[in-house]
């Protein structure tokens, strides 16, 4: 079944009365068969519970909206945000905004639902006090993406306990490594690497080779120390597919496909890094492992730490970095933080103390460093996309999107996600997430999908400018071919 839509934009001055408006039409992506993709043993479950039973799915996948500033290209593939596009308003089928967001405007119940004509309206009206600035193209999203957004300047909340992301996805399959990949009193997300979505497996490096303490299992034979190796295991995932034979509680050794083991470069070995502070991070993104070698769980200013890059071909290069920040870095280790990510070059890792500031590091040279002058606090710091970070506040108990193209941090209308800190992108397929959770020692994992996802791009002929001397609807309208 094809769709198609159009945007009606109405702009009304609440002082002299005068209305323009701007119509145009929209393209569909290929953002919902991602999303209903990957079920597998992992993610069987899409949808809450109650929105699978009780809503139409038109409403969970089609009923919110993102305004943003500038056009996106008109590509199917394109079903995220990108890098330097910041979100306007945005809207959530029968959510009402007062008015605490700024960018959020409220669903209007009675122009909105299914038509005569088959044919389905979304319509949603903001003040004069809300999404202000330049509109672009309009997007439409699913109902939770819509809450959430993309990011808000007023760095507020509209506390509504359905629409959280991590509610709204929980009831996808939690997989269970059992002794496998058990690493003891550390969750071994820090050792989850990435997964091969199309070919359903899933590239870990094995943590009874990274870490080793007498209180923790991990077999010292096969330690970094005693094998000068690290050593990554190809897993079978079951991401997509599933045999109807296999046992789907657990994964055992007789789901390794192959073993790497892989020589550490001897300027690491030379480095002395200690045992508490090595650690994996991945960049799923580009199929990169990164193990972090360290001497204590802070690098200080002028100092040097290592980085072991293994490629998708497991070829590994070490690389020296120089802490050129001015500030002690964080290199510690936690089961529920991850302080450090990789994102195309560079590696983004936080303060140690103090004022907690974001930084990002060119891992191939040190001496290019971005001081993004944000606080990030205690918390997980991973990639959403390619210059796109997403940062947990522990403190605060926030989700906020670091845009690395226009160095802003803002902030998501979501609450309650700290349950699942460490999250590491499927490597092939946008949207989708593996989830360590934090406190469960035999190493629970679920897969998560991000309902933030562009279902539709609506590119406008000539932006539209809101100002605060206008209100504005907005009346989104799809049609079923």
């Amino acid at each position: 079944m094809g769709i198609k839509g159009k945007t009606l934009i109405e702009l009304k001055d609440v002082v002299t009365g005068e209305v323009k408006q701007y119509e145009d039409s929209n393209m569909v992506t290929n953002a919902l068969n991602n999303y209903l993709d990957t079920y597998g043993t992992w993610g069987a479950s899409v949808f809450n519970d109650y929105d699978f039973k009780k809503l139409p799915m038109w409403r969970t996948l089609l009923g919110g909206l993102f305004l943003f500033d500038k056009t996106i290209p008109e590509n199917v593939d394109n079903t995220f945000m990108p890098a330097g596009v910041t979100m306007v308003g945005n809207g959530s089928y029968d959510v009402a905004n007062s008015g605490e967001v700024t960018e959020m405007g409220s669903f209007n119940n009675t122009e909105s639902g299914v038509q005569n004509d088959g044919s389905i309206k979304f319509v949603y009206d903001f003040s004069t006090q809300q999404a202000n600035g330049n509109i672009a193209c309009a997007c439409l999203t699913s109902d939770i993406g819509g809450y959430i957004g993309m990011g808000n300047a007023s760095g507020k909340y509209i506390k509504n306990s359905n629409y959280e992301m991590n509610t709204y996805q929980k009831n996808s399959y939690a997989g269970k490594l059992n002794s496998l990949m058990y690493q003891g009193s550390y969750s071994n997300g820090n050792c989850m690497s990435y997964m091969d979505v199309e070919n359903d497996v899933m590239y870990a490096v094995n943590p009874r080779c990274i870490y080793y303490s007498s209180s923790y299992t991990e077999d010292v034979a096969l330690h970094w120390k005693t094998t000068k190796k690290i050593q990554v295991l190809k897993l079978k995932a079951k991401v997509r597919n599933t045999d109807i034979k296999d046992a789907v509680h657990s994964i055992d050794a007789g789901y390794i496909i192959e073993t790497y083991d892989i020589d550490i470069p001897q300027a690491i070995l030379d480095y002395g890094a200690s045992n508490d502070y090595v650690q994996v991070i991945t960049d799923s993104i580009n199929k990169n492992i990164f193990v972090v070698f360290a001497k204590s769980y802070q690098v200080t200013a002028g100092s040097n730490f290592y980085v072991m890059k293994i490629d998708s071909n497991m070829t590994a290069t070490a690389y020296k970095i120089t802490n050129n920040t001015g500030v002690n870095l964080n290199t510690s280790r936690n089961a529920s933080i991850l302080s450090m990510c990789f994102n195309g070059d560079y590696l983004w890792i936080q303060e140690y103390s103090g004022n907690y500031k974001l930084y990002g590091i060119k891992y191939t040279d040190s001496t290019q460093v971005v001081s993004t002058g944000f606080k990030v606090e205690s918390g997980s710091i991973y990639s959403l996309d390619a210059d796109l970070i997403c940062v947990y506040s522990g403190y605060n108990k926030a989700r906020m999107i670091y845009d690395a193209k226009n160095n802003t941090m803002k902030y998501i209308n979501a609450l309650d996600l700290d349950t699942v800190d460490n999250l590491l992108r499927l490597s092939s397929t946008k949207g989708v997430y593996l989830a360590n959770n934090q406190g469960n020692k035999t190493s629970e994992h679920t897969i998560l999908k991000d309902p933030r996802y562009l279902a539709t791009i609506n590119n406008l002929d000539e932006p539209v400018v809101k100002t605060a001397s206008q209100t504005m609807k907005v009346t989104y309208t799809i049609t079923f071919e």
